[in-house]
């Protein structure tokens, strides 16, 4: 592989990024630059460091590396990336700033390195306080400056300040950078990439990948034609993507290992086989995704790979590349998702089941309670007309009709909780004008409050408006909270119904002056049987208002309770206002005659 056009990717210190430019600028060389962080300030892991190599590699097809020995990770990398990274051979800054005599013969003067330079000087700023000797008993210690020419100026003053903070009388050393020594060694480097490159067979072409460069999670590699690797990522110990890496190597040497299996491995080889012949023959330019799950230590690890074909001058394939990707997680997520999906689609039947079966026992029950209730009604009724007011016959016939009613009544409640708890509630929606409904009210209960002398009075805010609705069920709702007003007042009480339009729906208000109800009952109220579990000697069953409740909320509105003051109660509903247009009011109409007929 030749590096066409003199490009080349240099990995560089940030501190000594502008120098490397000029560099490659003077040897008129299309260097692609990749600064990063000093290791001698922050903790540079080798990870960072292997991202940037791998970048400047597999975008330029060679790196070279121009960051201090003093990290010790240069080592390792340089031994991974070999023949494809070239290290500028410098202990550190210092170093590349002076030149190895003069530093060397510093070293043995007995000076170290006090503080850390971060090249500055390629920066026409002074680096201050670079090195300082050592010796016991020499203070005080001569400070050695790294400056450009014309900076002289700028190290006296810090060490006359120095001075006079410290009261200490410091010398002053000068010395100059040597920029020609880094120039030689970065020139050395490039001649050793220039030389790897010659060695190259002549019908290789620069790195194509295609994918973007890995995370922690990705594994990236190039084989030539030969299934030989050229390159592949540093992995770091203790890293997920040494299984992408043993993965790797199982598929180029298929040699089985009993500790690391891959199920379906056979199959999956013959499929990348496949692949690679399609692209051989008629150099296909489709990528081929698949998924090894690897059983490690009685642990499964899924891994997904895409596999991706580059092409020379003549369509003869010139390298292969993979990306290796950890979708453990993904694949969890999936089954988890199918078994609940699964549970629920089993869980949906059974209560398709239980809801149909609910339906025949409700079907089976309304005939068995209400097939010898019906002649029950119609006996005692035929009684009641045929017996002299007054008599005992007549106050016989007359308990058992009321009797039979009110069990009528009771069981007719009870159905209809069942109709909503298994979603048999059916409503006969039409159109109903406010002022109707409200006048019916009062022609029903006007007689029963002046007789119990209690006072009922309805306010209708609506303006003469309609409501959509099932015109039986609404006033079933309001039929109840004005019984159980009525229940619970006392003579000279007031009831209130009241209607008016609420945003975009119609709220129906009933209120009293009653008793009220104790706060221990209020939780149960729209509760099934809420007397009964609250331990109250209350008359009913307590399903007044748990069906108010359950035909409000088929209207698609909602119920609450809310004390009066000083005393009393208020059931406040709504019922949505809907604008129903003329092909929508047929509709409703020929449903409801089919629901009637």
């Amino acid at each position: 592989m030749k590096t066409e056009n003199n490009k080349v990717g240099v990995v560089t210190c940030v501190s000594m990024s502008n120098f490397v430019k000029n560099w490659a600028l003077h040897r008129n060389l299309d260097a692609r630059i990749y600064p990063i962080t000093n290791s001698c300030f922050y903790s540079v892991k080798i990870e960072m460091l292997s991202y940037y190599i791998e970048r400047a590699i597999l975008e330029n097809g060679y790196c070279i590396l121009n960051y201090g020995m003093c990290n010790e990770s240069i080592t390792q990398l340089k031994n991974h990336y070999a023949g494809r990274l070239s290290v500028v051979e410098l202990d550190n800054c210092y170093e590349a700033a002076i030149g190895t005599a003069i530093y060397h013969e510093r070293i043995e003067q007995g000076h170290i390195f006090r503080n850390p330079t971060t090249m500055s000087c390629w920066h026409n700023m002074p680096t201050l306080e670079v090195m300082q000797p050592v010796e016991a008993g020499i203070y005080p210690a001569p400070i050695t400056f790294i400056l450009e020419n014309g900076e002289e100026e700028k190290a006296a003053s810090y060490v006359n300040n120095l001075k006079n903070t410290t009261i200490l009388d410091y010398s002053v050393e000068i010395l100059h950078p040597q920029p020609h020594f880094l120039e030689d060694k970065l020139d050395q480097a490039y001649a050793q990439i220039q030389l790897a490159s010659d060695e190259e067979d002549e019908t290789s072409h620069q790195l194509i990948f295609p994918f973007s460069f890995h995370n922690s999670d990705e594994y990236l590699y190039i084989l030539d034609k030969h299934d030989n690797v050229i390159f592949s990522p540093y992995v770091a110990p203790a890293t997920p993507n040494q299984i992408c890496e043993k993965l790797l190597q199982l598929i180029i040497s298929r040699q089985p290992d009993s500790s690391f299996q891959v199920k379906g491995l056979d199959s999956l080889l013959k499929q990348r086989g496949l692949y690679l012949d399609k692209c051989k023959r008629f150099a296909n330019r489709s990528s081929l995704t698949t998924e090894y799950e690897i059983i490690q230590n009685g642990e499964s690890t899924w891994i997904k790979e895409i596999l991706w074909v580059s092409y020379d001058d003549n369509c003869s394939i010139s390298n292969i590349c993979g990306r290796m990707e950890d979708i453990t997680k993904v694949k969890t997520s999936e089954k988890s998702i199918a078994e609940s999906y699964t549970k629920e689609c089993l869980l949906r039947q059974a209560l398709q089941d239980e809801t149909k079966k609910r339906q025949a026992h409700l079907k089976a029950l309304v005939h068995e309670i209400r097939t010898p209730l019906t002649p029950l009604l119609a006996a005692s009724d035929a009684l009641v007309n045929v017996s002299e007011k007054g008599t005992e016959l007549y106050n016989l016939a007359s308990s058992i009709r009321e009797g039979a009613e009110t069990l009528n009544s009771r069981i007719h409640d009870l159905i209809e909780l069942e109709r909503g708890k298994i979603g048999m509630l059916k409503l006969k929606m039409a159109g109903y004008s406010i002022e109707d409904i409200m006048e019916e009210l009062q022609l029903r209960y006007m007689p029963i409050f002046l007789k119990q002398h209690k006072s009922l009075v309805f306010c209708d805010e609506t303006a003469n408006s309609e409501i959509y609705c099932d015109k039986e069920r609404l006033l079933q709702i309001l039929t109840n909270l004005i019984d159980n007003a009525l229940k619970y007042t006392k003579p000279e009480d007031s009831v209130s119904v009241a209607t008016r339009l609420d945003n975009e729906s119609l709220r129906f208000t009933v209120s009293d002056s009653g008793a009220g109800v104790p706060a221990c009952l209020i939780p149960d109220l729209f509760t099934e049987y809420g007397k009964l579990s609250g331990g109250h000697n209350l008359s009913g069953l307590g399903l007044g208002l748990p069906i108010a409740k359950l035909y409000v909320e088929a209207h698609g509105g909602n119920i609450i309770y809310s004390p009066r003051e000083p005393k009393g109660s208020e059931f406040s509903f709504t019922i949505p206002v809907k604008t129903v247009s003329r092909n929508e009011r047929d509709n409703i109409r020929i449903a409801n005659e089919y629901f009637n007929s």
